[in-house]
């Protein structure tokens, strides 16, 4: 048994996230060493659904470029490669994610779209999924080549590089709550909401843009259906807990929580904070912050407040007993920070302004 067979072996039982990353890592290194080509993209693209689906997505930016040159350095010489359509997917995955982090800068982002532009002409893809992202990135930057992007993705046709109906159908109901038609959003979600249509994070991450959508209406004092948005809540929670899906919404479960039900946004913040705390993601890491500074705003009358935390908590207290300033100033540093930088890259007010919502500035 050679060593890339043996850390295959362990890959079995591994768990997913950093101990899955750390075998997979050593996976494709040994490839490496090895000039073994098909285990180099195997490893390698299958890091990236890892750091993709378990983690914090940031690790396939490290890795992504090594697996295009791989494949391209093989296409240049065989003038074709099995891995093509594998390569295109998970290029997807680094558009989608590339909103969330400001430290892929417009003029980055431009690159990347026009490459993999160039890559569907080329491979003979059609340009739906390339208009699916330029909408994804731009919905918070340009609202005006938002729109454009939406309406040339929906003039191609379909191919197998194109997400499945159930995503498609999730994008469409994403784009009806951000132009704020809320009617036509529910109608269009009922095949969602449904299962009769659904997929691995489908109708989960639909319940995330609904929550997100009622959540900003409950901060600016607007009329919500609670008990419907509730139910959003519910599927969203069993996604994030019993599927591990969806955990960019972990912040949205806790403002909904913290405008709704104080006890149950304390247990989800005592649930997750190590996440906040280990996420590299700017984007989760702000809606987390947002949800807790709704929390402690129902504290300003205190001074003190006492909950159980682990002694791994930054402001850990071993009497239990945490100063409510204090800890508004720590997650609202990180609010203010992290809508600052991506404001900045974005050269928008988008994050300012939800921040401003929910806290009622």
């Amino acid at each position: 048994m050679n060593k890339i067979e043996e850390i295959a072996r362990q890959l079995d039982y591994a768990k997913h996230g950093e101990e899955r990353l750390r075998l997979l890592k050593m996976a494709y290194e040994e490839a490496d060493a090895m000039h073994d080509y098909d285990n180099q993209m195997y490893y390698r693209m299958e890091f990236m659904r890892e750091s993709d689906f378990y983690f914090d997505a940031m690790e396939m930016y490290v890795v992504f470029p090594k697996l295009l040159q791989l494949h391209d350095s093989y296409l240049e010489e065989h003038g074709y490669n099995p891995y093509t359509f594998d390569v295109m997917w998970r290029y997807k995955w680094i558009l989608v994610n590339a909103e969330d982090f400001y430290q892929i800068s417009l003029k980055q982002m431009d690159h990347l779209l026009e490459d993999f532009r160039r890559r569907c002409l080329e491979y003979g893809y059609s340009l739906r999924t390339y208009y699916r992202y330029v909408y994804a990135f731009f919905q918070y930057i340009d609202w005006g080549k938002a729109e454009e992007a939406y309406q040339k993705y929906l003039m191609y046709d379909r191919d197998e590089l194109s997400d499945c109906k159930a995503c498609e159908l999730n994008l469409e109901v994403e784009y009806l709550l951000a132009t704020d038609r809320e009617e036509q959003a529910i109608k269009r979600a009922t095949v969602l909401m449904s299962r009769q249509l659904q997929c691995g994070e489908v109708p989960e991450a639909t319940c995330g843009h609904f929550l997100r959508f009622y959540n900003l209406k409950l901060c600016t004092g607007e009329a919500v259906d609670l008990e419907t948005t509730n139910r959003y809540c519910d599927l969203l929670r069993n996604g994030i807990t019993k599927k591990g899906i969806c955990a960019a919404y972990l912040g949205d479960v806790l403002l909904f929580y913290s405008l709704t039900n104080s006890a149950k946004a304390l247990n989800w913040f005592k649930k997750y904070w190590e996440v906040f705390e280990t996420s590299r993601n700017p984007v989760a890491k702000y809606h987390f912050a947002l949800g807790m500074l709704k929390f402690l705003e129902h504290l300003n009358d205190q001074k003190t407040y006492k909950m159980k935390l682990s002694s791994e908590f930054p402001l850990y207290q071993e009497s239990g007993e945490y100063q409510v300033q204090e800890l508004y100033q720590y997650y609202n540093s990180y609010a203010v920070d992290f809508a600052s930088k991506l404001d900045q890259r974005n050269q928008s007010s988008y994050y300012m302004d939800i921040y401003n919502k929910v806290v009622g500035k």
